[in-house]
């Protein structure tokens, strides 16, 4: 039970994390963006199991970044996976599109194999955040249907996202060839043939 309102408490602080008023005005996308994600937090804290990763499309579309990276990973993911933004308002479209490109897309591409293959539980959401550190200038944060948590921070260099690199204990990273031929980039760091 304790865990359950855990989570319920992480959701709100998602939800009122996002319409601080940093900024005095959001557009409908962001506000229906951070609905979703309320929506989808309060939904897995209440049932034993998150939704599963097809079940909901997509909730907004991204245009391309301003720099393309050289991933062939479309802007969003077909998930339910709810990402957040916070403090809202603060990530124009071009930094949220590389986001998406070099953090998100990678991440829960990556999880999601692992979930279908591996047994691993759902992804559930992500919240990239803002820090006020000079070497890692942003922070994830992921939930996962079981109420796992994984956190990091995101370093960027001359002005641009570092790429999320899989971490892998175990021996090599179990990447599909979905993943290699949609994030080469990630592949040949983590040594993906």
């Amino acid at each position: 039970m304790f865990h359950k309102s855990l989570f319920t408490l992480l959701a709100l602080v998602f939800l009122i994390s996002a319409c601080a008023p940093a900024e005095p005005e959001y557009s409908a996308a962001e506000l229906q963006l951070t609905i979703n994600a309320a929506v989808s937090l309060t939904s897995a804290a209440q049932t034993a199991a998150a939704p599963a990763a097809t079940a909901l499309p997509p909730t907004a579309t991204l245009p391309a970044p301003t720099d393309a990276p050289t991933n062939t990973a479309s802007p969003l993911p077909t998930t339910s996976v709810a990402v957040v933004f916070t403090p809202g308002g603060l990530f124009d479209a071009a930094k949220r599109a590389e986001f998406y490109a070099r953090i998100i897309n990678p991440y829960i591409a990556y999880y999601a194999n692992l979930a279908a293959t591996e047994g691993y539980p759902a992804l559930v959401s992500i919240n990239i955040q803002t820090f006020d550190l000079a070497d890692y200038p942003y922070g994830a944060d992921a939930i996962f249907s079981n109420e796992g948590y994984e956190g990091w921070l995101i370093a960027e260099t001359a002005g641009v996202v570092n790429y999320w690199i899989p971490e892998c204990i175990n021996g090599p990273c179990p990447l599909s060839a979905d993943f290699v031929s949609s994030f080469p980039d990630i592949a040949a760091t983590v040594g993906a043939p």
